[in-house]
């Protein structure tokens, strides 16, 4: 349990050096039948980078993230489709971690059900390949 804590606590301090760009989500569209969650910001998308088989990553001409879709996300994330079903709102933070040339995306979504609301964080990376501008 100590290391968890361990690893928790220096994932905390690598994100906290890096670059951060807040997405504002204004649009989530949920596929069942695809099981593929879109996040997207209202920005115009320029064109997309798909990162690995499972994100592909909406950017602008600048080649800032503006969104992402995740394939598969109630089977390799892990994510009960009642709640991707009944989301209301998201949140995506992506951090550049230049000395380690990896990039993060946390993805936090509030879903409601019955009345209460849950919260879900998913936290994934594409590949150190993928050039994304995160300043």
């Amino acid at each position: 349990m100590a290391k968890g804590i361990k690893r928790s606590n220096l994932f905390n301090q690598k994100m906290k050096r890096g670059v951060v760009l807040n997405i504002k989500v204004s649009s989530i569209i949920y596929d069942e039948n695809l099981d593929i969650l879109e996040l997207d910001s209202n920005q115009r998308t320029s064109h997309c980078i798909e990162a690995s088989n499972l994100i592909i990553i909406h950017c602008n001409q600048s080649n800032k993230p503006i969104g992402v879709e995740l394939l598969g996300v109630s089977q390799i994330f892990g994510v009960n489709k009642k709640l991707l079903m009944n989301i209301k709102s998201a949140k995506i933070r992506v951090t550049s971690i230049p000395e380690e040339k990896k990039t993060y995306f946390l993805i936090k979504f509030i879903s409601q059900i019955n009345q209460e609301q849950i919260t879900t964080n998913l936290v994934t990376t594409p590949p150190s390949e993928v050039q994304l501008l995160c300043k």
